[in-house]
């Protein structure tokens, strides 16, 4: 009997699929990750570059699934009610403090297991046209202080959403305008239906080439690399930080060996893999950036006691 017992026990952990063979095995199969938004932005373009090169790193198809609606919370809460195997994952940026903060939902970044931060988005930029009579953060803000009710345009429970709420906090006025694609609101901007716009600056580029629209400042917390020339609000004066930081989510109770399998693999193609430097870097002009799921834990525990501490005014303006 004693020398079945090792042969047994060996049984037992294949047919119960032991997660001590996981990571082993990790992927047997094709993983699917869910991108909260519509196909075509940054979070999904990050998203379709990491799985492409994921698959050559793990041997397996990584599968992209759209899932856009709530401002992301759709496509969250089904990856969080999926099994915690590897096999369904998420994709997610600074929407998942927001919507926390807005009174949308009651989970945030703890609700799930963090697998990397895997990249840094360039910001996004507050804007103005040409004729508008500021060409700074000071500027803009003592003419708004004046002329109260104009029209700043964002998306709704977004990260403009907030800056609009911080601008006002400090008083600026703004009658705020929710509008969710980011053609719209540089037509708006454009056209004059809009004062002062927030947006991602690839789609605003044109625009700020022709010299039709002037930049105030970038929402990050310093200077991005590929745009040294580019002030922050924050180094102006007001702190309306949102570094989108691009992170794989897993199901809660993940076996820890997947995790860190899927982490190993993603930090050798963000800081190793040239080819996909090259790839974030011609179409955001992004530079690479990783942090380990527990190295990008007190990172996320400021950004969520920042969001938070602007939750009352958020809820009161959404």
């Amino acid at each position: 009997m004693k020398k079945l017992l090792p042969l047994l026990l060996i049984l037992f952990l294949a047919m119960t699929g032991s997660p001590a063979g996981a990571a082993t095995d990790y992927p047997a199969r094709s993983v699917e990750i869910v991108v909260p938004f519509g196909a075509g932005g940054d979070t999904d373009f990050n998203a379709r570059v990491l799985a492409k090169y994921l698959e050559k790193e793990l041997g397996k198809a990584f599968i992209i699934t759209n899932m856009a609606g709530g401002g992301g919370t759709i496509g969250a809460e089904e990856v969080q009610r999926s099994k915690a195997d590897g096999y369904k994952l998420l994709v997610m940026h600074v929407q998942i403090f927001t919507n926390k903060a807005f009174g949308t939902v009651d989970w945030g970044y703890e609700a799930m297991d963090i697998v990397s931060a895997y990249g840094q988005g360039t910001g996004e930029i507050v804007m103005v046209r040409k004729d508008f009579p500021a060409n700074n953060l000071k500027e803009m803000m003592a003419y708004l202080k004046k002329n109260p009710g104009k029209n700043f345009g964002c998306t709704p429970s977004g990260g403009s959403h907030y800056t609009g709420v911080v601008l006002n906090d400090n008083g600026a006025g703004l009658n705020i305008v929710t509008i969710g694609d980011t053609g719209e609101r540089l037509v708006g901007l454009k056209n004059g239906t809009l004062d002062v716009i927030q947006s991602a600056l690839p789609p605003a580029r044109d625009y700020i080439q022709k010299g039709e629209f002037k930049i105030i400042g970038v929402t990050l917390s310093k200077r991005y690399p590929s745009y040294p020339d580019v002030p922050t609000l924050k180094e102006q004066g007001i702190d309306v930080s949102l570094d989108p930081t691009y992170t794989l989510y897993a199901p809660k109770g993940t076996p820890r060996d997947v995790l860190d399998k899927l982490d190993a693999a993603i930090k050798n193609i963000v800081l190793n893999n040239k080819e996909y430097a090259a790839e974030i870097d011609k179409a955001y002009k992004q530079v690479p950036f990783y942090m380990s799921g527990k190295d990008v834990k007190p990172l996320f525990e400021e950004f969520d006691k920042k969001f938070m501490s602007y939750s009352k005014l958020l809820r009161e303006a959404y």
